[in-house]
């Protein structure tokens, strides 16, 4: 529901507007259901549902139980993933821990090198004072408004307007805008693009981007590599066409024999060479 008066946007079932409070309902109408706005009790005025307003705080609360929960939703399919590719090799536990430490160097190369590596990907430089002046003073004054320290200031050689924030804490912050975003917008629409990243900055979204490109990465590196764990491995032996055989298991993508059988130690089924009658291919 739109606030006629700010053009707010609000939840349908709001009856106060979450910026300005003013009543979203018909003039004449209660917040109640069915009742006018003073007066002795006449006709029923339209019926509309009330609703409870939320607050901010508690819309952003809610906003952190839900990626809780989507990180742990990801983080359970990294893992099912990581045993999954174990267990082809006969060992769930061994394609857990690989995945572990595979989201461990992720993690610490993002951790400590993902805003410079986000800079040198677009080519970024860092604002001059004296080319850059407007840009640094309004960054300086959304800096000083919302509490944190000053971030670094970069600049994007692109007619495209954009910005982003990175950084993993506000004090090793960063933001960085576009060439044709400083040529198109005003200081108080300067300002407003500003203040939305220093947003970002001060409620940690930034390091919650860099965990979450981190685990969707993982997930994609393993998910490429599930398939030729699962299907490149046969659970019949190449030569004996036995399951039970120490080769079983083993075969390449041509199909041939590729595994070393304990029994035989010479790289090939037990049954290469011609068993007694009795003989199992174990």
């Amino acid at each position: 529901m739109i606030c006629p008066g700010c053009g707010t946007a609000n939840h349908r079932d709001a009856a106060y507007c979450n910026l300005c409070q003013k009543s979203l309902f018909p003039a004449g109408v209660s917040r109640f259901a069915g009742e006018p706005a003073g007066g002795p009790p006449g006709a029923p005025g339209p019926f509309l549902r009330p609703a409870s307003m939320i607050s901010f705080y508690e819309a952003a609360s809610h906003n952190v139980r839900m990626s809780r929960l989507l990180f742990l939703a990801l983080f359970a399919a990294f893992l099912a993933i990581g045993g999954g590719i174990g267990s082809a090799y006969g060992s769930v536990g061994h394609g857990v821990a690989l995945a572990l430490i595979l989201y461990a160097i992720l993690a610490a190369t993002a951790y400590f090198n993902g805003s410079s590596l986000v800079l040198s990907i677009h080519g970024a430089r860092e604002a001059d004072q004296a080319d850059h002046r407007r840009l640094r003073n309004v960054v300086e004054e959304m800096s000083i408004a919302s509490g944190i320290p000053m971030p670094r200031v970069y600049v994007m050689e692109s007619p495209g307007m954009n910005a982003f924030a990175a950084g993993r804490n506000p004090q090793e912050a960063l933001v960085a805008v576009t060439t044709g975003l400083l040529e198109k917008l005003n200081r108080e629409e300067l300002q407003g693009v500003i203040a939305h990243e220093m947003a970002h900055i001060k409620s940690r979204d930034t390091l919650y981007n860099i965990c979450a490109a981190v685990l969707v990465g993982s997930i994609a590196l393993l998910s490429t590599s599930a398939p030729r764990s699962w299907w490149g491995r046969s659970p019949f032996c190449p030569t004996c066409s036995s399951a039970g055989c120490p080769s079983a298991g083993e075969t390449g993508p041509e199909g041939e024999g590729r595994g070393t059988s304990p029994s035989s130690g010479s790289g090939s089924c037990s049954r290469s060479s011609p068993p007694s009658p009795r003989k199992s291919c174990r």
